[in-house]
């Protein structure tokens, strides 16, 4: 009787998320239906990555960042502005927003793989780039692959100038903690981790860390119900780049890479940005003083949202 009882229990115990899971997600995919309508879509070796398009002139790529809910709509109150003067792209990266999820190790050499190959493909001219975090540590990798596909590159507050890993422990020279492997794992098991995913990707969860990492408290509902509802398009499968992404797997040193670029290179940081602050560029100035460093006042880690009007006029003139 015992042992009948405690089966039961497990098997609510494991039911119930599993039911929860997979309701959230359906509904958000039915939500996405008709988003998807919109979306141009480059069919690549690892799955479909959408993407918009707007405007003529010279090609400029958009890349976001990497983080709960990532996606190009990071870029929504640039495009357009930006579209002006150029013909711009701006694309879901693999595992994020509207783009496949599938079950793949997500990497640094993936993204760079897939920056590479869209400009080759989908672009298939010497392109302009702005990119923010994560997304532009890999444009500066990508143009190390590929130099004669770039033009310029506009970097917002890019990960590897330092060994960090944002929002979840320090370490040093850029090797992963054990607190960054306990989180993978967790996040890697089929129906907790997928329930632990939903929690992160929550809005009072997100809602949390939008107002440490912005400065400008308007327009954070919007961010986070945006986010939240990207963290869902496509399944459960979305939380993978992220598992990788706590426990490094996603990390590259870009130090090295920046000082030996060719091309145009601007560095842009918001002055509140907490996780990766612009004191982590100082000694790429000291090496590169020809590398302009601008700081946007009273902005934080999406300077290119919260002080749209002065990121596009900034990006105008340098793009």
């Amino acid at each position: 009787m015992k042992w009948s009882k405690l089966i039961f229990r497990l098997a609510v115990a494991v039911a119930v998320p599993a039911a929860a899971n997979h309701l959230l997600f359906r509904y958000h995919n039915k939500l996405a239906e008709r988003e998807r309508e919109r979306d141009r879509v480059y069919h690549w070796r690892h799955g479909d990555i959408h993407y918009t398009k707007m405007g003529s002139g010279q090609p400029l790529l958009l890349i976001h960042d990497i983080y709960w809910g990532a996606s190009r709509w990071e870029w929504e109150k640039n495009v357009e502005s930006l579209s002006r003067r150029h013909t711009v792209y701006a694309l879901d990266l693999l595992g994020f927003g509207r783009s496949d999820k599938p079950g793949v190790t997500y990497s640094a050499y993936l993204y760079t793989s897939l920056i590479n190959d869209f400009a080759r493909e989908v672009i298939n001219a010497s392109v302009s780039v702005a990119a923010s975090g994560y997304g532009a540590a890999y444009a500066v990798m990508a143009y190390q692959f590929q130099p004669r596909f770039y033009r310029k590159l506009l970097l917002i507050a890019p990960a590897g100038l330092t060994s960090f890993l944002p929002g979840v422990q320090a370490w040093s020279n850029l090797r992963p903690s054990c607190l960054g492997w306990v989180c993978r794992r967790l996040l890697e098991t089929p129906v907790f981790g997928t329930a632990l995913y939903n929690l992160f990707t929550s809005k009072p969860v997100l809602r949390y860390y939008a107002c440490r990492g912005f400065r400008q408290t308007r327009g954070i509902d919007q961010w986070v119900k945006h986010c939240s509802h990207m963290a869902r398009v496509g399944g459960a499968n979305g939380k993978l780049p992220l598992a990788q992404w706590l426990d490094g797997g996603l990390e590259v040193d870009i130090r090295e890479k920046l000082r030996r670029v060719e091309i145009p290179v601007a560095l842009v940081w918001g002055d509140g940005n907490r996780w990766n602050p612009a004191a982590n560029a100082n000694a790429l100035a000291r090496q590169r003083p020809d590398i302009p460093l601008t700081v946007v006042e009273n902005a934080g880690c999406v300077p290119h949202r919260e002080k749209a009007s002065v990121m596009n006029e900034i990006m105008s003139k340098f793009l």
